[in-house]
C-alpha cells in the first residue's frame, strides 16, 4: 500500500475536510452576520483570519492523531469487523504510527497555546489539550463502554464549532451584543452537531455489534440489545426532525422560505426516511449505509451556514 495512501486512510481525510468545512463556514458565514447584525464590522473581530487558520490547523492535526490512536488500540476489533480498512501493521508499523500520534498531538497543543497566547484566551489551548488527553483515554478505555464513548465523540463533535466562539470572546472587557449572538449560533450548530453525532455512533455500535461483542465491549446494542438500541436511536432521530422542523417552519413563517424549504428537503426529509429504514435494518451492510447516510445529513447542516450570506 501506498504509504501516502495509507497515512490518509489512517487520518480519515475526508473527516478531517468536514473539519475544515464546518469551522471555515461558521467564520465567513456566521461570524460576519453576527457582527452585522450588531451594528459592528466583521474586521474588529477578536479571532483574525490568520489565528483562524491556526485554529483550523490546530483541529485538524488533534483530530488527525485521534485517529491514528483510535486505530492503534481499535486493531483487534478492526480485524474482525473490518479487516481489510485496517491501516496499522499493514501500511505502518506500530511504532511509526505511534511516533506519528506523538507528534501531531504535540503539535496541536503547541499551535494552540500558540492562539491562546495570540488572544490572551487561555481557555482554546487549556480545552484542546484536554480534548488530546480526552481522545487517548476514550480510544484506550471508553470507547466501547455503554453510552460514554458516543458522549464523548458527540461533544468533541460540537466542540469543532464551539471553539470558534469561546476563541472570539474576551475575558478583560464586557461580551457585546456579536458575541452573545455568535454564541447563540454556535449552540445551535453545536446542538446539531452533538445530536447527529450521537445517532451516528449508536447506528456504528450496531454495525460493529459482531466483534464488539467478542472482545467484550459493552456498547448499548450489546448490553440492552438491537431492538433497544434501535429505538434509543429513532428517539434521537425523531427529536432532531421535530426541532429541525420547527425551525424551518418558522423560517418560512418569517419570509426565509429559501432556507425554510432547504431544511425541510435536505434535513427533515432525510431524517424522516433514516427513522424509516431504522425499523426495518438489521445486518451490517444495512446499517453501515445508514451511518454514511447520516454524514450526508451532518454535511447538509454544515452547507446550512451559507445562508447567512443571504440574510
Amino acid at each position: 500500500m501506498n504509504r501516502l495512501v495509507a497515512f490518509l486512510k489512517l487520518i480519515r481525510w475526508p473527516n478531517l475536510l468536514f473539519i475544515v468545512i464546518t469551522q471555515v463556514a461558521f467564520y465567513f458565514f456566521v461570524f460576519p452576520y453576527c457582527y452585522e447584525q450588531s451594528g459592528l464590522v466583521f474586521e474588529d473581530a477578536r479571532l483574525t483570519e490568520g489565528i483562524f487558520w491556526v485554529l483550523v490547523f490546530a483541529s485538524v492535526v488533534i483530530a488527525a492523531a485521534g485517529y491514528i490512536i483510535n486505530d492503534y488500540y481499535d486493531i483487534p476489533i478492526d480485524q474482525i469487523n473490518k479487516p481489510e480498512r485496517v491501516i496499522i501493521s499493514k501500511g505502518f508499523s506500530v511504532k511509526s504510527a505511534m511516533m506519528m500520534y506523538i507528534l501531531l498531538s504535540v503539535t496541536g497543543i503547541f499551535v494552540s497555546a500558540f492562539a491562546g497566547l495570540w488572544l490572551r484566551n487561555m481557555y482554546v489551548p487549556v480545552i484542546n489539550s484536554g480534548v488530546v488527553l480526552l481522545l487517548l483515554f476514550y480510544s484506550a478505555l471508553l470507547k466501547k463502554k455503554f453510552l460514554i464513548g458516543n458522549v464523548i465523540v458527540s461533544l468533541l463533535t460540537a466542540w469543532v464549532v464551539l471553539v470558534l466562539s469561546i476563541s472570539e470572546r474576551s475575558f478583560s472587557l464586557p461580551d457585546n451584543e456579536a458575541w452573545l449572538l455568535l454564541l447563540r449560533y454556535s449552540l445551535i450548530y453545536g446542538g446539531f452537531a452533538f445530536i447527529i453525532s450521537m445517532i451516528r455512533e449508536v447506528i456504528k455500535d450496531m454495525e460493529d455489534m459482531e466483534g464488539d461483542k467478542k472482545l467484550g465491549c459493552t456498547t448499548m446494542p450489546i448490553v440492552m440489545g438491537i431492538h433497544a438500541a434501535r429505538i434509543y436511536t429513532m428517539v434521537w432521530v425523531l427529536l432532531l426532525a421535530g426541532i429541525l422542523g420547527w425551525i424551518s417552519w418558522q423560517l418560512i413563517a418569517g419570509g426565509l422560505t429559501l432556507q425554510g424549504v432547504y431544511g425541510i428537503v435536505l434535513l427533515v426529509l432525510p431524517l424522516v426516511w433514516l427513522l424509516k429504514e431504522l425499523i426495518t435494518a438489521s445486518d451490517q451492510k444495512a446499517f453501515h449505509k445508514l451511518s454514511s447516510f447520516v454524514k450526508l445529513i451532518m454535511l447538509a447542516g454544515i452547507l446550512s451556514m451559507i445562508f447567512f450570506k443571504l440574510l
